[in-house]
């Protein structure tokens, strides 16, 4: 059956003028909301008027939807009744240097409980450009640094005789992979890192989150977070595949993200949580690789760009739809 799609718009600011007085921009409340036969969604988003910021977090929305619903298909039993998916929002930051966004996600497929996920956006202004971690602080040192001291934190919160945690399952859930530290806000003087259930702690603890005070990181803070953040070390780039990567901002986002996708499933599949073997997941990546040496052969400049970018993003597609 096709869904049946209303997407809801209701407008909590005025839109004409889409910066404030004080510095940060006007909001406008949004719901992407689609019922079918066996799901209901309703996720709520918010509109700011900065076409940068407003395409990307649509399209997050529409992911987010994109995935419940496959797993909704995948999963259903004939009589279960409705599957629903309900998000809302938090402005965690609205000031004239950044906006970003929460949002707490509950997801019913009729288990023992619904479940419950974290993600968040954040975007620098004026012009909306999405930021990651990894672009903030410097790559593998700065993710280290990001991991010793969250692991700390989480220690000393949760480290007790409830049970609900154990040094083990905190170490696994801050280790130091950009994919841990997915969800976070970048406040003027500190970094809020957000944990979903399960990621350092049973359930019943629920969402864990930790605040680092920037002056702990400013050692492995970058002084530039537009420039390119490859999941290699740039300063030893030296084919021309490398060069291009290192060139571009959007393009070394992507080859780090595929590299973030493939070796974050490798840790899925050693934990049961992904049927595909691991000798398998490496023999596609060495394969796909392999024919990056020759996919955009005899382009330059541009041209070699966009032939990158979409061997990258198609990459990243085939690997993120492993899991759903």
């Amino acid at each position: 059956m096709s869904p049946k799609i209303l997407i809801v718009t209701l407008v909590a600011a005025c839109m004409a003028n889409v910066v404030h007085a004080g510095g940060g921009l006007s909001v406008a409340h949004r719901v992407f909301a689609e019922q079918t036969a066996i799901t209901h969604i309703s996720l709520a988003y918010p509109a700011t008027g900065l076409a940068g910021i407003d395409n990307d977090i649509r399209s997050i929305v529409v992911d987010k939807a994109k995935e419940f619903r496959s797993l909704a298909q995948g999963d259903y039993l004939k009589g279960e009744g409705v599957y629903t998916d309900d998000a809302h929002y938090e402005i965690a930051r609205n000031d004239s240097e950044a906006f970003a966004v929460v949002w707490n996600e509950e997801a019913d497929f009729h288990g023992a409980h619904p479940s419950h996920e974290i993600f968040t956006a954040e975007y620098l202004l004026p012009d909306g450009w999405r930021i990651y971690l990894p672009e903030i602080v410097d790559g593998e040192r700065g993710l280290k640094l990001v991991s010793a001291l969250a692991m700390a934190d989480l220690d000393r919160q949760l480290l007790g005789p409830d049970g609900l945690s154990d040094k083990d399952w905190i170490a696994r859930g801050t280790a130091p992979t950009a994919p841990n530290f997915e969800n976070f806000i970048l406040q003027r003087d500190r970094l809020r890192i957000e944990f979903p259930p399960y990621q350092v702690a049973a359930y019943a603890a629920g969402p864990q989150s930790v605040e680092i005070p920037l002056a702990k990181l400013r050692p492995a803070i970058r002084p530039n977070w537009r420039a390119p953040q490859a999941s290699f070390d740039c300063s030893h780039a030296r084919a021309e595949i490398e060069k291009m990567i290192c060139s571009d901002a959007r393009l070394a986002r992507l080859d780090r993200q595929v590299a973030e996708t493939y070796f974050e499933h490798l840790g899925w599949i050693k934990d049961g949580s992904v049927g595909t073997s691991a000798d398998a997941l490496r023999g596609e990546q060495r394969a796909w690789l392999a024919k990056r040496a020759t996919a955009c052969n005899g382009k330059t400049g541009s041209a070699l760009l966009a032939c990158l970018s979409t061997f990258y993003g198609t990459r990243l597609d085939a690997l993120v739809s492993v899991t759903q």
